[in-house]
């Protein structure tokens, strides 16, 4: 951890994703036991650290690793949702394709010179110090509004 709390705000992303998601459940008005919430949160939260770190100490093949672990990470959410909180047809691939490619276009906004014109919209280093905060931002708002355009369908 450096000065400004890096090691540990990255880890708050996980949380505030996973608490966001049990408000959406909430507004769904989805039944669930306090149980299963409990396992839903801890696995949730599981998932995001192992992705993280994955993703972070991947080195220089980061780029490749990144990818896939998004990708996972996100059809193991689903996965997770469906298990705990409320049976969702969903299509693995195309979970696994949001994630994926959400982190793509991430790191191509991020990259050269279209990360100057990004950059203002992007940038929360000032706000949270939180390390790779736009990544996580980016990835959370695309499989967040899947997850809740297949909560108010049933399926995606």
């Amino acid at each position: 951890m450096n000065e400004d709390g890096v090691a540990v705000n990255g880890l708050l992303p996980g949380l505030v994703f996973t608490g966001a998601t049990v408000i959406v459940f909430l507004i769904f008005e989805i039944q669930f036991s306090i149980r299963d919430l409990l396992i839903y949160y801890l696995l949730m939260y599981l998932t995001y650290l192992v992705v993280f770190f994955v993703t972070l100490y991947s080195g220089s093949t980061g780029f490749i690793v990144g990818i896939f672990s998004t990708g996972m990470g996100s059809y193991i959410s689903f996965r997770i949702i469906n298990r705990f909180i409320v049976k969702l047809g969903f299509s693995a691939g195309k979970v696994f394709l949001l994630g994926g490619l959400s982190f793509v276009i991430n790191d191509i906004l991020l990259i050269g010179p279209v990360s100057e014109f990004i950059k203002p919209v992007f940038d929360f280093h000032d706000g949270i110090n939180t390390l790779f905060a736009s990544t996580f931002f980016f990835w959370q708002s695309i499989v967040g509004t899947a997850i809740v355009i297949s909560l108010g369908k049933k399926e995606l």
